[in-house]
């Protein structure tokens, strides 16, 4: 099951994919700085199909890190007003906001959606808005529907689950004319989603400041927003694999019921020696459901990474049943 990805032409459409601010609860779980990755591996496939994207993300595209501690919850990220004026540097055909754990659209009332989504409006007349999951796996899932979402909030379309197979498509649909809002699901029953991991590209990293995306993980690690992770590391989360073939009754990745997909060890290490390279990552926080499935996989990987002395962290640990002498 699953796609391949998809070849629709997007050259030239200027596509800004937009990050909000989260709204976070004192004893949060998960890892809010990192809820940008699967917009980036969003952003990367949308580039190779020729589209301009700029990515306006409410934590990474401010100078500083904001964070506003609240008597019953906290803001991370620029406010929505500052967000939006900040979309107004690029010109955009359309405007695709990313859903999250901590911009649950099954709970908008208790996030920044409805504000975001009204600014953008107000702020690019005429403009499709589109609310997509980009969902990865590895962190908290919920399920909402749809129709209701799109209809509060006066929505283009709403793609939801694992987004890179469907969003190319949906958003030449919508701006080719539809009439009708464009709903997509990334789902197992569904099948619309990447079937091979290699065919797809690394997430566009390249899109933000780099320089600057590092300045604000050290200072969040001081914070203690990067739960565990303390010493101001210039720190990338990465998924090697995605969904699991378990349905543990803790984890939240049996709502889409996906099934384990990873990228081949080869194009895993080749990656890893990029993050390394390009933008000196001094320690790669893997997000996967479940990282060693593929014990000879796993094993290349580790002995890579030990290679080339690139620290590295699998925040949701493993199946101890998959791990050996060897490995460890």
């Amino acid at each position: 099951r699953g796609l391949a990805p998809p070849d629709t032409d997007l050259s030239g459409t200027r596509i800004s994919l937009v990050e909000p601010p989260f709204i976070l609860p004192h004893n949060f779980i998960d890892y809010p700085l990192f809820m940008n990755l699967g917009l980036l591996h969003n952003a990367a496939l949308l580039e190779r199909l020729g589209a301009e994207v700029s990515v306006f993300d409410a934590v990474f595209s401010a100078e500083k890190l904001s964070f506003l501690r609240g008597t019953e919850t906290d803001w991370l990220g620029l406010s929505v007003a500052e967000l939006v004026d900040r979309t107004k540097s690029k010109k955009a055909d359309v405007l695709v906001v990313h859903a999250s754990f901590f911009a649950n659209p099954r709970y908008l009332e208790r996030t920044s959606l409805p504000e975001l989504v009204e600014g953008l409006k107000a702020a690019h007349p005429g403009v499709p808005v589109v609310l997509a999951d980009m969902f990865l796996g590895g962190l908290n899932y919920f399920p909402y529907e749809p129709g209701p979402v799109q209809e509060a909030l006066g929505l283009a379309g709403v793609i939801r689950g694992e987004t890179d197979a469907l969003l190319p498509e949906s958003l030449h649909s919508i701006l080719s004319g539809s009439t009708e809002p464009v709903m997509g699901l990334g789902d197992n029953a569904s099948g619309h989603f990447p079937r091979i991991l290699d065919d797809y590209p690394d997430p566009a990293f390249h899109l933000l400041s780099m320089d600057r995306y590092f300045d604000l993980m050290a200072e969040a690690q001081r914070q203690n927003l990067v739960p565990e992770y303390h010493e101001g590391e210039r720190i990338l989360p990465y998924m090697s694999s995605r969904g699991c073939p378990y349905a543990c009754v803790f984890c939240t990745q049996q709502i889409l019921d996906l099934a384990w997909r990873g990228y081949s060890g080869d194009r895993l290490c080749s990656a890893m020696d990029h993050l390394k390279g390009a933008y000196g990552a001094e320690r790669i926080l893997f997000l996967d459901d479940l990282m060693n499935l593929d014990g000879p996989r796993f094993k290349m990987f580790a002995k890579h990474m030990a290679d080339i002395g690139l620290p590295w962290d699998a925040v949701n640990g493993f199946r101890a049943d998959r791990l050996n002498s060897e490995v460890l």
